[in-house]
C-alpha cells in the first residue's frame, strides 16, 4: 500500500491518546473555527476520504461536497445518513467494529478507481439529493401537508 497519512479534527483527544499517535503519519488539528470555511475547505480538498465514528452530521454532507466517500459505524444518526449509500458513496460498518472499519479504509486507500468512483458517487448525489432545491421542496411538501 502507498504511504497514507491521518488528519484529525475535531475536539476529545486526550493528551494521553496523542502521545500514542504516530508522528510521521498522523497530525491532530483540535477543533477549527473557521468562519469563512478557508482552513476546513483546505482539509477537506486534501484529503481521500472522511471516516468519523459515531453521529455523522453535516459532517457527511460537507465530505461528500468535496467528493469524499464516507466510512462510519451504524448506530443513532442523524437524518443526513440517508444520502449515505453502503458500498456506493461509502461504508457503514457494525457499530465499534474497529477491524471492519479499518478494513473499508484500507480497501478505499488502496483501490484507486473504486475510491474514484465512490467519491464521484458521493459528489453527484449530494448535488442532486441534497440540493438546496430539494431540501425546500421537501420543507415546503411537509408544510403544505399540515394544511
Amino acid at each position: 500500500m502507498k504511504e497514507a497519512g491521518l488528519v484529525i479534527v475535531g475536539a476529545g483527544v486526550s493528551n494521553e491518546l496523542q502521545q500514542t499517535m504516530n508522528k510521521k503519519n498522523t497530525v491532530y488539528l483540535g477543533e477549527v473555527y473557521d468562519a469563512k470555511n478557508y482552513q476546513i475547505s483546505r482539509i477537506f480538498k486534501m484529503a481521500d476520504l472522511f471516516s468519523i465514528s459515531g453521529y455523522v452530521g453535516l459532517g457527511l454532507v460537507q465530505a461528500f461536497y468535496f467528493g469524499l466517500p464516507v466510512i462510519t459505524d451504524e448506530g443513532l444518526q442523524p437524518p443526513e445518513i440517508h444520502y449515505l449509500i453502503n458500498g456506493r458513496n461509502g461504508f457503514i460498518v457494525t457499530e465499534n467494529d474497529q477491524n471492519e472499519l479499518k478494513k473499508k479504509i484500507l480497501f478505499l486507500l488502496e483501490n484507486d478507481i473504486e475510491r474514484q468512483t465512490f467519491s464521484e458517487n458521493a459528489k453527484n448525489g449530494i448535488l442532486t439529493q441534497g440540493s438546496i432545491q430539494n431540501m425546500y421542496e421537501g420543507f415546503k411538501s411537509c408544510a403544505d401537508s399540515f394544511g
